[in-house]
């Protein structure tokens, strides 16, 4: 008679699980700036995140690059480990005095499963590819979920040679402070609704469940739409209609002060020519 042993999964813990969204969130927005070519090569180090080779962004090269980290760390990460946030907006637009006209977003949704709900699992193309229960799965489905990042966003069209960017966070109401601002943000005055000046192509990354976080990353971009057919770039805004972002998805608000907060960064920064 034998007896076997059966290996307990080891699942991650509250804080382990935060270290790694907050790790695929930063991972996430310096890849795409880099790809993008948003700023000079000294700005980047390289990186690897189970064998995957990455340029990831680094301190005290630009004012442009430092502030969008501190946008990162400092006020995202709070709202995210307080379980506020529901939704983050990174994008990039065209005209400084219209910063919701824009011709690029990368949108990251989040929720947290309770302590009830420890499904982990991994999706790509609305299919689930595996279901996720230990912790060196989850870091698998987080490299799977930047490789395709990584290969889909150099598909892309090149921007524009100056663009600006901002990030606008969404929040779940029911538990949010009214007052709540993280760092580096102030709340949206204007109540004006993200557009884009033609319609987006939309392009569905991936999502990431751990027990306690899970994660959605979603693309639009109309810059192919930008490039007339004389080999120009055309003006956001001078043809066409305004395309807004699904309003089947609830996070995103009509202008009105219901349904969520809306919260642009403080400043505009210009990306680097």
């Amino acid at each position: 008679m034998t007896t076997q042993v059966q290996k307990t999964p080891v699942l991650p813990t509250f804080k382990q699980s935060l270290n790694l969204v907050q790790n695929l969130l930063g991972t996430s927005i310096g890849a795409i700036t880099y790809l993008r070519m948003l700023f000079p090569e000294e700005n980047y180090k390289d990186t690897s995140l189970n064998g995957l080779a990455i340029k990831s962004l680094r301190r005290d090269y630009s004012f442009e690059a430092d502030e969008l980290i501190d946008w990162i760390e400092h006020g995202v990460y709070d709202a995210l480990e307080k379980r506020y946030l529901k939704t983050m907006v990174f994008f990039i637009f065209y005209d400084p005095s219209d910063p919701c006209n824009i011709i690029e977003s990368y949108t990251f949704s989040f929720s947290y499963p309770s302590e009830r709900q420890m499904h982990v699992s991994f999706h790509m193309d609305d299919h689930q590819v595996y279901a996720l229960k230990t912790k060196d799965e989850i870091m698998k489905a987080t490299s799977e979920m930047l490789r395709r990042l990584l290969v889909l966003t150099q598909t892309l069209k090149p921007l524009p040679e100056s663009a600006y960017i901002s990030i606008r966070l969404f929040y779940y109401d029911e538990v949010t402070p009214s007052d709540y601002e993280p760092p580096c943000f102030r709340p949206e005055s204007s109540g004006e609704q993200l557009f884009f000046p033609y319609q987006p192509e939309k392009i569905r990354i991936g999502d990431v469940l751990t027990p306690f976080h899970a994660v959605n990353l979603q693309i639009r971009t109309a810059t192919d739409s930008l490039i007339s057919r004389s080999g120009k770039s055309a003006l956001p805004g001078s043809s066409g209609s305004r395309f807004a972002h699904d309003h089947d998805e609830e996070w995103f608000s009509s202008g009105d002060s219901s349904g969520s907060h809306n919260d642009p960064v403080t400043t505009m920064t210009q990306w680097i020519t």
